[in-house]
This record gives structure tokens, sequence and C-alpha cells, in this order.
């Protein structure tokens, strides 16, 4: 958390900033205020006095430095050199188990991680199962949950940044799909995050977004499978843009094909021509 340095008055600002001033530590508007005070005869003097200080503070400090030769003296008198000797040899035996433990330690390491790479291959290219599960009420759920969920718990990285998702999602393993991510639905909605909701048999990317005007939330979900799986709906042509819509209680759905094997889910509070327009967005 930064530091208030308003408070401070102008001595007491010099004296406290002067080694973060030189280090480039300082606010825009700390440093400001600092230059503005160096134009200042007064401020200037108590500047530079105390800059003098911390010099021969510093020379004073060098003129009690130790050579080698004296610290060796010091240690001779309270401790024998063949104790020393002998303790520095412990001490060079003890640090060579640390290290062959260190390269135990790595080896096993590269053997967990070629095991999990293994894992991850065998389980990548095994073929997917066609879901068990009614894939609109599991989202239908899903989506209830995570606007309940005021903390942000239910997010595995909240983020307002479309850079660091794309990043969560170039190095997430075991997807088993490659998802359409959608930078940003336009208008009012801002990002809140992403998560990965991990069934049995397949996982579903969520993306989580929050208006600036009204407290709303809006769910967008990929799903690996076919719009065949779904219930019959009546089917919205929005130029060009293929979409079916359906309605819970709570909110309203709407589900098209991204490509070949992914579908794409939003699901909020809009009505469901508001939806489309915004799903259109991910097939451009």
């Amino acid at each position: 958390m930064a530091k208030d340095l308003s408070k401070l008055s102008d001595s007491e600002f010099i004296a406290g900033c002067l080694e973060d001033f030189y280090a480039d530590q300082l606010s825009a508007q700390d440093t400001e205020r600092y230059n503005q005070l160096l134009t200042d005869t007064e401020h200037k003097k108590e500047h530079e006095a105390i800059k003098e200080s911390i010099g021969q503070f510093q020379l004073a400090g060098q003129a009690y430095y130790l050579v080698e030769q004296q610290l060796a003296g010091l240690h001779d008198i309270v401790e024998d050199a063949e104790i020393r000797r002998t303790r520095e040899v412990q001490k060079i035996e003890q640090i060579g188990r640390w290290e062959e433990l260190g390269d135990f330690r790595r080896r096993l390491s590269i053997v967990v991680l070629i095991v999990a790479l293994a894992v991850s291959v065998i389980y990548y290219f095994t073929p997917a199962k066609k879901a068990p599960f009614d894939v609109l009420e599991s989202l239908s759920y899903e989506a209830l949950a995570m606007e309940e969920d005021t903390s942000g718990a239910r997010l595995d990285l909240p983020t307002r940044s479309f850079g660091e998702i794309s990043d969560f999602i170039n190095v997430y393993s075991g997807l088993g799909y490659e998802p359409k991510l959608l930078r940003s639905p336009g208008g009012d909605w801002l990002i809140d995050g992403i998560t990965v909701i991990d069934y049995d048999s397949t996982r579903i990317v969520a993306t989580q977004y929050s208006s600036k005007k009204f407290a709303e939330r809006l769910f967008y979900f990929n799903y690996k499978g076919n719009m065949s799986e779904l219930p019959r709906a009546e089917v919205g042509n929005l130029r060009g843009f293929i979409y079916q819509t359906y309605a819970s209680d709570d909110m309203n759905i709407v589900c098209w094909q991204i490509s070949e094997a992914v579908m794409g889910i939003i699901a909020g509070r809009r009505s469901a021509e508001e939806l489309a327009t915004i799903a259109s967005k991910t097939m451009k």
C-alpha cells in the first residue's frame, strides 16, 4: 500500500524521502513536491546538509572496516585455529550433503514432470465420451451459484485483464478442446475472471462479466459438445448467426455452435435477443 506523505511537514518530507527521491521510488506527485522544495533556498540547505551527514556517516563506518588478517586475529582470540578448521570442514561436508539432496530432488522433479506430461498426453488423446449430464440444467445451476457468490471464490482467476485470462487458458492442461474466449461483451460489461468447472466427464470453461451500471452478471461457457445434444428449441438467426434460446425461471440462455466440437453458451438476465447479440461476437 502506498505511503501517505501529504501530512508530513516540508522539513520532515525532505529528511524522510531523500533516499527514495534518489532511488526514483517516490510517486510522481511526491517527486514533484520534492523538486519544488529544492527550489527554495532554506529547503535546499536542509537537503544538502542531510546528504553531507549521510556521507560522513558512511565514511565513519568505513574507518572501522577490518581487513581479512585482522578478522583472522580476532577469530584466534576467541577460537582455536584447529577447532575453527575442523568446524569449517564439517560445514563444507554439510553443504555437500545438501547439494546431493538437491540433485536428488531435481531428478525426482524431472521424473514427476515426465509422468505428469505422459498422463496429460494420454488423457488428451483419449476419445471423449458423450456427456452423461444435462448441460442446460448444470450450467443454469452454475450461473446462479456464481451470481450469488459475491466474494469471487468460485473463480479460479479473478481478474480484469483479458491477457491474464488468455495466459490462464494457454497453460491449462486437460481441457480436451480449444475454447473460444470473448474479450468483451461490449456495452457496460466488465470482465470479472475465469474458472474451469470440472465434471467427471468434461471440463467447462466459464468466464464471468459484471455490469458497470447494474448489480447484474453475465456468464459465458465453452463446452465440448454438439447442438444435437440439446432439447429442441426455437432457432434464431441474427444476420447469419444461428442460435437456440432456452429459459429457466431466473435466466435466459443462448446456445450456438462455435466449432465442430465446441458449443458456446451464454446465460444472463438480459433478453434472448441481447444475449444473442453478445454471443455473435465470438464468431467474428
